[in-house]
């Protein structure tokens, strides 16, 4: 896997990572491992993982990216998502239209837990969450036009 700059006409590769599967650290997999040469040390770490190790290193000698683009294993991922956040990069991320979202009015609200017997399924009345393909369309129509420019 890998870092790449990009602009609309080249690309570049920065960064780049080995990626092990599971499958890699296994027993049954010693074969294979001794036959590619991979280090003993080496085992599976999760792509969004090491894509943070990438970003970090290369924001240690000065490169960050403008804006960070990235396909929905990316997006799907909250954690993530939320490192990004915290390193302060802007991103975008693909998001399948099935994954649910609240709007920018959102107040989200977490109940105290009762040992009552009462039900988790009344949670769901605090907060509102829709698909995020609703929610874009919503956001689509709340939004006004700029005017067409002759």
């Amino acid at each position: 896997m890998s870092v790449h700059a990009a602009s609309d006409t080249a690309s570049c590769a920065l960064s780049w990572r080995l990626f092990l599967p599971e499958s890699w650290d296994r027993a049954e997999a010693v074969g294979r491992r001794k036959a590619c040469h991979i280090p003993e040390s080496e085992h599976h770490r999760p792509k969004w993982q090491l894509a943070l190790d990438m970003l970090d290193e290369l924001a240690g000698i000065g490169l960050r990216p403008a804006a960070l683009v990235a396909d929905t294993g990316y997006g799907a991922n909250a954690d993530f998502r939320h490192a990004l956040e915290d390193r302060c990069l802007a991103y975008v991320l693909q998001a399948k239209a099935e994954m649910t979202a609240h709007g920018q009015e959102a107040d989200p609200h977490q109940p105290a837990y009762h040992f009552e017997g009462r039900s988790f399924a009344g949670w769901h009345r605090y907060v509102t969450l829709v698909t995020a393909a609703h929610l874009f369309l919503t956001e689509q129509r709340r939004t006004p036009k700029a005017p067409a420019r002759a």
